[in-house]
């Protein structure tokens, strides 16, 4: 899939996470509930996020297969990662945002808030004066942030308040 164009492997991500959203709410959600990290059945939308995630890179990299000029590919990634927001939020309306269930609302939320946040750090370096190498390093070694990540999950999951976190309102 990786050497397949970009529009290929946004209609592939696509595609795999909106069969995999079909068999989670017919057959697979009390199996990804209950397996840590939604067991091998999750795997099928992780799988999508990163597949739709190299759609992203090449647009922001201006990746001539993305489109002929480099360009307009680049000029394309801020709109792009915004419509995959605005794709997960419309679907938050039929399916839940859930890490837990990994659903297809969720993939597609995190991935254009990524995507945007990670826009805007592009925006500060380039055009202020502002650099700062922490971000090359995290950039670099994921490592260190996926530990983070853990820290901060732990900030919601800890707290004895299912409210906070399981039964957490949508704003939150």
């Amino acid at each position: 899939v990786l050497r397949l164009p970009p529009i290929w492997r946004a209609a592939v991500g696509l595609a795999l996470v909106a069969v995999y959203q079909l068999l989670l709410d017919r057959l697979w959600l009390a199996d990804v509930i209950a397996a840590p990290h939604n067991g091998p059945w999750g795997a099928l939308s992780w799988g999508a996020m990163l597949i739709l995630a190299t759609v992203l890179a090449d647009l922001y990299h201006g990746d001539p297969s993305a489109a002929p000029d480099p360009e307009r590919a680049r000029r394309a990634y801020p709109w792009a990662s915004l419509a995959t927001l605005g794709a997960g939020l419309a679907l938050a309306l039929v399916v839940p945002v859930s890490k837990h269930r990994a659903s297809a609302s969720f993939v597609l939320v995190s991935l254009g808030l990524s995507a945007l946040l990670f826009y805007g750090f592009h925006l500060l370096n380039a055009r202020t004066s502002l650099r700062l190498p922490i971000l090359g390093a995290w950039g670099r070694n994921a490592l260190l942030l996926y530990l983070l990540h853990g820290v901060v999950i732990g900030l919601f999951a800890l707290p004895p308040y299912p409210g906070w976190y399981v039964e957490a309102p949508w704003p939150l």
